[in-house]
């Protein structure tokens, strides 16, 4: 059974509040970066996702997410792909990777790419309209 359909059926079940949205997108890598301080204290983890530039000949970033919980990591299924799912606010984000890879620095490689690609001209993750208020239905 598909891992992205496991996870949104138990993500259903489970939930007191449902996703009103499922959201499903892929990326070619996903990097899961652990940054450190120059002590060794974490700072922060986070998932960045990234496209290949053809134009560029690299990956570019498209987009990151803090992880909250080792629940959002990409777990790899059968096919080979990686899959990270999670609530993002009133979405169900289940993104898709060809490629995995885990890193510990001590510098934000994220934050080091908007030299390259400024944070405004990235593609992002799938934006989604918020839902409507109880009110307006």
């Amino acid at each position: 059974m598909n891992i992205v359909f496991c996870a949104t059926v138990m993500a259903s079940l489970f939930c007191s509040d449902p996703p009103q949205y499922t959201v499903s997108e892929k990326v070619d890598l996903v990097e899961i970066n652990h940054y450190s301080d120059s002590r060794g204290n974490g700072v922060l983890d986070q998932a960045i996702y990234y496209q290949w530039s053809v134009e560029h000949g690299r990956f570019q970033v498209v987009d990151y997410k803090l992880l909250k919980s080792t629940a959002q990591e990409p777990v790899r299924d059968s096919s080979g792909d990686y899959f990270s799912v999670w609530h993002d606010g009133h979405v169900l984000r289940i993104v898709q990777a060809h490629s995995c890879e885990q890193t510990w620095t001590q510098f934000d490689p994220e934050h080091r790419e908007r030299e390259k690609l400024p944070h405004e001209l990235r593609q992002g993750l799938a934006e989604v309209p918020r839902p409507a208020s109880k009110q307006q239905r």
